[in-house]
């Protein structure tokens, strides 16, 4: 009978082999031990490389040296990876709107959205900007209903869009294109071009 050091994560265990013993009872007596399957069983330090089920266990042990550690690596039963029991979803993978959406519901401030310039517009888009960070008239505008179509006129049709803009600003992290707030605002102010 010969002894052997198994060395495994943290510990250390004297397994003794019986001569003429195979691999395969040598690896279940490990699992007595370790509580490792026998099919994820691997080992390190034996001569000549990793311990297969073909090798003759008793010329393996005989070529070790005194006082010699064999190392087992291996996961036990009940301690395996398991899959996230929730989807992970990175930020990268998100569009500007669900972003926008999760960030509201964290109650995290938004970054704010840019806004294309269409041509000489950056001035009235970092105005409108501006006036989106006014909460009294952000609430005015959430509050607005528009009168009746036969009632509109132009100003109501221009406060209509600036609502739809700031509620784009609101619902997304990325860029807005305020196509019809411009053209609104160019038919109530015909020299702003």
């Amino acid at each position: 009978m010969v002894q052997i050091k198994l060395k495994w994560n943290k510990e250390e265990f004297d397994v003794e082999i019986e001569e003429g013993s195979t691999v395969e009872v040598f690896k279940t007596q490990v699992w007595t031990l370790t509580s490792v399957p026998v099919d994820r069983q691997k080992y390190l330090g034996f001569p000549g490389g990793m311990l297969k089920d073909t090798d003759n266990l008793t010329e393996k042990v005989a070529k070790l040296k005194p006082g010699a550690k064999v190392t087992l690596m291996g996961t036990p039963e009940g301690k395996e990876l398991k899959a996230p029991e929730e989807k992970v979803v990175f930020e990268e993978d998100l569009s500007p709107e669900e972003k926008a959406k999760i960030l509201k519901e964290k109650k995290v401030e938004i970054p704010p959205a840019g806004m294309k310039n269409l041509g000489n517009t950056c001035y009235m888009n970092a105005t409108l900007q501006c006036l989106h960070c006014v909460k009294p008239l952000k609430e005015a505008l959430q509050n607005y209903t528009p009168p009746a179509a036969e009632a509109r006129d132009i100003d109501s049709v221009l406060t209509a869009q600036f609502r739809t803009v700031n509620q784009q600003l609101e619902s997304t992290t990325d860029s807005i294109v305020p196509m019809q707030f411009v053209m609104a605002l160019r038919q109530r102010f015909p020299r702003c071009r």
